[in-house]
């Protein structure tokens, strides 16, 4: 754990004061709420792109992947909601595909998908190898993924694969890539003692990495780094084994949120696309 260092990247933020989602191969996803409009960032390029106005709403959430078909990459947009508005047939879930290679949006008819809910649309999602995974719930907590190239969503039913969690427990479980393998951390607990797992889903199969049970606090994680260490509010990093932790000495807000990131050299630029340029709020482009 001596090896870690850090840079503040407020400065490079290409809108301020909102949502940042992902990474996704290096790329990140922001959206604005005020305009309702979605932005790519790509850090290590310093590249932004606005993408074009498409009727988004809240809640949502999102997932990017490579499609080797295309030969390019695409952008889901997913809309559900939450359990509380199950009865409600005036809301419907939606979806829309974003390409960068033809700069549009698609809208794609999934109409099972009006029977998933979630709680937590911004965090619990990943993508590897061209497939999107999110943590949703129906009548129990499931993964429910979508092939970038097929354009298809499947259900992972967790309980075929032993892992069992109360629905309470979908805002305290999260989905990350580690080395090339989804990883599924959970968090349970009662009054007398406290469940963390983290399963490893690799070839189709779910193993489990690491499992503690006692009245440890886990309940402050904020996410995954490697080697069995993990995140915790502070920023803190803890070692799962020894129970070592290394305060980062990094600056923050009450609200912690952390991103494992690989610099990506993927360009998101567009060559001489006037149009969209004049469609940007004008204190984005700097003009006063």
């Amino acid at each position: 754990m001596k090896d870690l260092s850090f840079q503040v990247l407020d400065s490079q933020f290409p809108i301020h004061g909102e949502e940042l989602i992902g990474p996704y191969d290096g790329l990140f996803v922001v959206w604005h709420r005020g305009y309702n409009r979605i932005y790519l960032w790509n850090i290590a390029t310093r590249e932004t792109r606005a993408l074009p106005k498409y009727g988004f709403g809240y809640p949502h959430s999102y997932g990017c992947g490579y499609d080797p078909l295309s030969d390019g990459y695409k952008l889901v947009y997913l809309r559900l909601f939450s359990r509380e508005y199950e009865n409600d047939n005036s809301l419907d879930s939606y979806v829309s595909l974003y390409s960068f290679n033809n700069d549009s949006w698609r809208y794609l008819q999934v109409p099972e998908l009006r029977h998933y809910f979630w709680a937590d649309y911004s965090c619990n999602n990943s993508c590897l190898n061209g497939v999107c995974y999110w943590l949703a719930m129906r009548d129990e907590i499931v993964i429910l993924s979508f092939d970038i190239s097929s354009e298809k969503f499947q259900e992972i039913n967790l309980r075929e694969y032993g892992i069992n969690l109360p629905i309470d427990s979908l805002h305290r479980s999260s989905l990350e890539v580690v080395n090339d393998s989804l990883y599924l951390l959970t968090f349970k607990y009662n009054l007398s003692e406290e469940e963390f797992t983290i399963w490893m889903m690799r070839d189709g199969c779910w193993t489990i990495r690491f499992t503690r049970t006692d009245h440890f606090c886990f309940s402050d994680l904020v996410g995954y780094w490697k080697n069995d260490t993990v995140f915790k509010c502070g920023p803190i990093l803890l070692d799962l084994n020894s129970n070592e932790q290394m305060e980062l000495g990094i600056p923050v807000s009450i609200a912690t949120v952390v991103y494992r990131y690989n610099e990506s050299l993927v360009s998101i630029k567009i060559e001489n696309d006037f149009s969209k340029v004049f469609d940007i709020p004008w204190h984005v482009l700097g003009v006063i």
